[in-house]
């Protein structure tokens, strides 16, 4: 089992019931032994019950910072190099209607358009405002579209951090 930094001791002191401090108290063979049987029934009841709340993980998708899964995790491919997105289960949010969960969908980009219009520079200068703005009142002047050309990066995406995704099994 895989634990990490932290986790071990944390579950230790959890498990006894006391906090570091706990660790420097009366030493165990002072307690006599019903003492010791009261610490060790109480012990086993915790890992009870620490067990049966890792049991109703089962199914949960938790993002961890590493690159390995814990023992009893495997990692949630679905997840890889995704946002992760909340179900619209009525549909009315998301475009694409509801979803099922772990359901995939592929980058988009909503739907828009970009135009840039502009007159004749040749025709004679009157300083009139056009139609679509100042475009110095050329008198006679043909108003045309041009459309932008593309820029940006491979992908459209917010700032963000990468985590693992993992499924407990």
């Amino acid at each position: 089992m895989r634990i990490f930094p932290g986790f071990m001791p944390a579950l230790l002191l959890a498990v006894a019931g006391c906090g570091a401090e706990g660790l420097h108290a009366e030493p165990l063979q002072t307690e006599g032994s019903a003492g010791l049987v009261k610490r060790l029934e109480d012990a086993e009841r915790r890992i009870q019950l620490l067990t049966d709340a890792l049991d109703r993980l089962i199914g949960a998708v938790v993002s961890f910072e590493s690159t390995t899964c814990p023992e009893g995790w495997r990692e949630y491919e679905a997840a890889r190099g995704r946002f992760v997105r909340g179900i619209d289960a009525d549909g009315v949010v998301d475009p694409d209607g509801a979803r099922f969960p772990g359901g995939i969908q592929e980058d988009s980009i909503r739907a828009h358009s970009h135009s840039v219009y502009g007159y004749d520079k040749d025709k004679p200068r009157n300083d009139i405002i056009g139609i679509y703005g100042d475009f110095g009142g050329y008198v006679g002047a043909e108003i045309y579209k041009v459309d932008t050309f593309a820029f940006g990066d491979a992908e459209t995406r917010p700032k963000n951090v990468s985590l693992l995704y993992c499924i407990k099994e």
